[in-house]
């Protein structure tokens, strides 16, 4: 195969700048297509994605069950100070945030992933953590419990190392975009599943929606 011109460039395996220019053929219509335009196309092509993540502080602790205050970890005097929400051991402990669901929302599954660390223990490292969500529109009764609970086991072992949960997916019963989505997270201490005997610092609790 013929080399192909791009600016003036011949050299196999050349990147393509988002300046270059690319002629092509269409049914005997000459057209320029630069770098950039293929960007663009593919930005158009591709699904958009909206991601973020709450912090310890966006949370409350549930009025029954509730998790600890928020406290502050500084692993050294040039090391990180992490601000951690922290989950007992032994019981069910709750906390609660809330978001508005963006404009291009369709009923997408939402993606969460819970981040955490632990203090130091020796033996059995598995935490189960839950997330439920009830999602609200305008005139909607906030008199209702929190739907699709879904959970998921992680496992530490290394005290102060970051851990990340496999993916919570959850599609809110009846949510639209606008609504006002309720999340409850928990870690279930209770359970037979979770058997460290320490708390578990919850950092973040990610979130994520394919479009």
């Amino acid at each position: 195969m013929a080399d192909v011109k791009i600016s003036g460039l011949t050299a196999k395996g050349a990147a393509l700048a988002m300046t270059d220019t690319m002629e092509i053929n269409e049914s005997g219509t000459s057209k320029s297509v630069t770098g950039q335009n293929i960007v663009d196309m593919i930005s158009v092509a591709l699904p958009p994605k909206i991601r973020g993540s709450f912090l310890p502080k966006a949370f409350e602790p549930h009025a029954t069950n509730g998790v600890d205050a928020v406290t502050t970890l500084e692993i050294g005097s040039t090391k990180p100070q992490l601000v951690y929400l922290p989950f007992t051991n032994g019981v069910d402990e709750y906390a609660d945030v809330f978001f508005t669901l963006p404009d291009e929302y369709g009923g997408e599954a939402i993606k969460f992933h819970v981040h955490w660390t632990h203090p130091t223990t020796t033996v059995n490292f598995t935490t189960r953590w839950e997330i439920a969500v009830l999602a609200l529109g305008d005139d909607d009764t906030m008199d209702a419990v929190y739907g699709n609970a879904t959970t998921v086991d992680d496992i530490g072992g290394t005290t102060n190392d970051k851990y990340e949960t496999a993916v919570i997916s959850i599609t809110p019963t009846g949510a639209a975009a606008g609504d006002t989505l309720l999340v409850r997270l928990g870690r279930l201490g209770a359970h037979a599943n979770d058997n460290m005997v320490v708390d578990a610092y919850m950092l973040s609790l990610e979130y994520k929606v394919d479009l």
